[in-house]
């Protein structure tokens, strides 16, 4: 989950995967992806996969701690690295996994009235989902319950 300092205000940096990939294709997502034999840990792969998709160097990103571990409907198991990412990086977007790199402001996140709970039906199974309307782009599920994640633990340290 990229953090980035912009002025007095953070943002928070998303990216839509392109439409073409086999999972979770058009999604609004964080960089990411999964861990690689060579990377020594979760934030190297974080760090790895966020400057393949983003073209933002690790140099640029200072990882700071981790939320919880989340298992998707999809099949995967998410550990979200959170990290600030310096408001002057350069992003030099991977066409083949990403259409668009976009931020959006924390302030807004953190806004009650900007979260919704919304049912789904997925595989025939009912489901309660949390999403994000920004600019015409919907950030929903798994993404959308990391962010659900950050700021219940922004509460709790308030």
């Amino acid at each position: 989950m990229p953090i980035v300092q912009r002025g007095d205000a953070l943002t928070v940096l998303f990216t839509r995967r392109a439409g073409h990939l086999r999972t979770h294709a058009g999604q609004v997502s964080f960089p990411g992806g999964a861990i690689d034999a060579g990377d020594a840990d979760a934030i190297a792969a974080a760090l790895r996969e966020t400057e393949e998709e983003t073209g933002i160097l690790p140099a640029d990103v200072e990882p700071f701690g981790f939320l919880d571990g989340f298992d998707t409907v999809s099949g995967f198991h998410v550990f979200p690295v959170t990290g600030f990412v310096r408001g002057g990086y350069l992003s030099r977007m991977h066409e083949a996994e990403v259409e668009e790199i976009f931020e959006v402001p924390l302030e807004f996140l953190l806004a009650p009235a900007n979260l919704r709970r919304e049912r789904i039906d997925w595989r025939g199974r009912a489901r309660t989902i949390f999403a994000f309307e920004w600019e015409g782009r919907r950030i929903w599920g798994a993404t959308a319950a990391m962010l659900k994640n950050l700021i219940d633990r922004l509460e709790r340290s308030a």
